[in-house]
C-alpha cells in the first residue's frame, strides 16, 4: 500500500469525518488538544488537583500506580525549568508542568505504567478544556536535580498544560489502521 503524505487540510478533513463518526469514547481521546504554545494563564491549583484526581484512574500493572506527580504552578518556577531543556521555549507559558515521576523498585513496569498514567493526564486536562504538550525527560539529572527527586526515582517526563495560545489548534495525524494492525502473526494484514 503506497503510503501517501498528509497536508493540514487532509488532516483537518479526516478528523472532522472521524469525528462525527466516532462515538462518545472515540471523540473524547481523538480530541485531546496538544499545544504549540500556550497563553500563560495561570490556573487554578484546585482544577491541577482535580486533573489528577481523574488521571489516578490510569490502569496500573498488578494495579501497583508506581508514579507520584510534582505540580509546578509558579510562572517563574516554570520559565526556570523550561531553561533546562531545549524545547524550553515551548512551554514556559504553560498553565502548569506536571512532572511523571516513577519508582523502579515498586515495579518492573513503572515507565509502561507512568506512560499510561501520563495519557490519563492528556485526557483529564482535555476533558476540562486544556491543551497539553508532553516531553519525555528519561531521567534527566538536571531536572532531577532541580526538582529535588531522590536518585532512586526515575523521571519519566513532563505534561505541560494550559490555554493553548493560537487559535486554531490542528489534530496531530493518525496512520491508518492497515498500518498498525496485523493480524495474528507480524506483517499479516489486519
Amino acid at each position: 500500500m503506497k503510503r501517501v503524505p498528509l497536508t493540514d487540510t487532509a488532516v483537518a478533513l479526516e478528523w472532522c469525518t472521524v469525528m462525527e463518526a466516532y462515538g462518545y469514547e472515540r471523540r473524547l481521546l481523538a480530541g485531546v488538544r496538544y499545544a504549540r504554545s500556550f497563553t500563560g494563564e495561570r490556573m487554578d491549583y484546585g482544577e491541577l488537583r482535580a486533573i489528577v484526581e481523574v488521571a489516578r484512574w490510569a490502569p496500573s500493572i498488578g494495579n501497583i500506580q508506581p508514579w507520584e506527580v510534582i505540580i509546578v504552578d509558579d510562572p517563574i518556577e516554570i520559565r526556570k525549568l523550561a531553561g533546562l531543556h531545549p524545547l524550553g521555549y515551548a512551554y514556559a507559558r504553560a498553565g502548569a508542568l506536571f512532572f511523571i515521576v516513577t519508582d523502579p523498585t515498586q515495579s518492573l513496569h513503572h515507565v509502561i505504567d507512568g506512560g499510561s498514567f501520563t495519557a490519563y493526564l492528556a485526557v483529564s486536562a482535555s476533558m476540562r478544556g486544556y491543551s497539553v504538550m508532553i516531553i519525555p525527560l528519561n531521567d534527566d539529572p538536571a531536572f532531577k536535580s532541580e526538582l529535588e527527586i531522590p536518585p532512586q526515582k526515575y523521571l519519566l517526563g513532563l505534561v505541560a498544560i494550559g490555554k493553548e495560545a493560537s487559535s486554531t489548534v490542528m489534530p496531530p495525524a493518525r496512520k491508518p489502521l492497515e498500518f498498525i494492525i496485523h493480524k495474528n502473526k507480524y506483517g499479516l494484514p489486519g
